[in-house]
């Protein structure tokens, strides 16, 4: 069984996913990426095809779920 914690973010929202990579995330005992509509930068970062405003929220987390069930996770 496979779980992914999937962070919906942003561009404008980057220096948040560091302060979280360097504080509750870095034991995480699950799989974890943060799913952008702009270019993936860490390797912990996935770009998505779509908008990264918040109209697009519906969409964005449509891309994650098709995306995580390609990469083999259950939940």
């Amino acid at each position: 069984m496979r779980t992914l914690l999937a962070i919906l973010s942003c561009d404008k929202d980057r220096p948040y996913a560091q302060v979280q990579r360097e504080t509750c995330l870095k034991d995480a005992p699950i799989d974890y990426k943060f799913f952008l509509g702009c270019e993936a930068i860490e390797p912990d970062e996935v770009q998505l095809d779509c908008v990264d405003d918040y109209a697009s929220l519906p969409f964005k987390t449509q891309r994650i779920c098709e995306w995580a069930l390609e990469q083999g996770y259950d939940y």
